[in-house]
């Protein structure tokens, strides 16, 4: 591909004021890369316009985030958003070279680096969380159920690093099929089996998934005799879903949760452009945002700036950039109950440096 299709905002402001947005604007991916541009607007006319912003399509392809690269070196951006895929990020640097930083969307810890930001929602901010949570009320011995997805095995990782650091041991880690049909059905049942086994020996049960399949996953669970009593269950913010309330198995189960301002942005983007957004699309808003406040501050995007130790606050809640390229965010705790979904620890508000 020798280019791709671009559209601009232009700010008032003059100078280094220039953001390049990859997103798949056609393709797969094209409906979820609209309502993040849609969102990057909202922050641009929120944040008074004061920045240059130019959308280039990544196509949904490897071939696209490179191309929408070399687009980006040639409009001369100062820092880039995008691209939203993990996989396409090494791409999107071959086309614009070393000097701008990546701000990417994507939740993919491992394609962190210097210059190179992974401001997705990642497991690992997540995992964190809610083992911290489960070591502060006295839980030791863990049991992980989890999708063989990339979302699983990436909080897998996540959670055998850190258990070590919080004094807790992993006693046992199964996966289960990610698909949806009857072998899916059956991969869950035979790990939740197999993890009844050891219930004698694990205080805590681990669950980082979503929907349905955490649903069963869950049930399955309870009727192998894990008891959310004596085993307590936790998950991620995957597990923030109001349909869940109704799963006896997930009755007293904690999560990270995001601690923000949500609910009112999800409102007011509902209004805008007829639906709610995806978390992705509040991803986008808040790393414009960031950038626009930046900027208005006089500050340059650089290194220096972005991983600034006090942070940011968006939309979802206090974060900061750190120099290994990963981001922090300050997480809550909340609790299902069959009445509804409680707030259990509150997040800090601020970082302690």
């Amino acid at each position: 591909l020798s280019s791709c299709s671009s559209d601009s905002i232009t700010g008032l402001t003059p100078g280094n004021n220039k953001v390049a947005v990859l997103l798949p604007l056609s393709g797969e991916f094209g409906s979820l890369g609209g309502e993040m541009r849609n969102a990057i607007t909202m922050a641009m006319n929120d944040q008074g316009g004061q920045l240059n912003v130019q959308f280039f399509d990544t196509l949904g392809s490897p071939e696209g985030a490179r191309a929408a690269g070399e687009q980006a070196k040639a409009f001369g951006a100062g820092a880039v958003l995008g691209p939203l895929i993990g996989s396409h990020i090494a791409e999107a640097r071959t086309g614009l070279g070393s000097g701008a930083p990546i701000i990417a969307f994507s939740n993919d810890i491992t394609k962190a680096g210097s210059n190179q930001y992974i401001f997705g929602f990642t497991p690992a901010n997540s995992v964190r969380r809610v083992l911290e949570f489960a070591a502060q009320t006295g839980k030791r011995n863990i049991g992980i159920l989890y999708p063989e997805n990339t979302f699983g095995r990436l909080a897998l990782t996540a959670a055998t690093a850190v258990a070590p650091e919080l004094g807790l041991t992993i006693v046992s880690s199964l996966g289960y099929s990610a698909d949806a049909g009857r072998e899916g059905a059956a991969s869950r049942q035979q790990a939740a089996e197999a993890m009844s086994e050891i219930r004698a020996d694990i205080d805590a049960l681990f669950i980082p998934d979503s929907g349905g399949r955490l649903r069963e996953a869950s049930s399955l669970a309870f009727f192998y005799e894990l008891e959310p009593t004596t085993q307590t269950y936790f998950g991620t913010h995957l597990m923030d879903d109001a349909s869940l309330i109704t799963e006896p198995a997930l009755n007293g189960a904690f999560f990270s949760a995001i601690e923000g301002t949500r609910a009112q942005f999800e409102t007011r983007f509902a209004t805008n452009f007829g639906s709610a957004p995806r978390l992705s699309a509040i991803i986008a808003y808040d790393a414009l945002s960031m950038l626009a406040s930046l900027y208005a501050a006089g500050d340059k995007f650089n290194t220096q700036n972005l991983t600034t130790p006090s942070g940011f606050i968006g939309v979802l809640g206090t974060y900061r950039l750190n120099s290994d390229g990963t981001v922090e965010r300050l997480l809550a705790i909340k609790k299902i109950t069959p009445d509804g979904i409680e707030s259990a620890r509150a997040a800090k508000a601020a970082f302690s440096f």
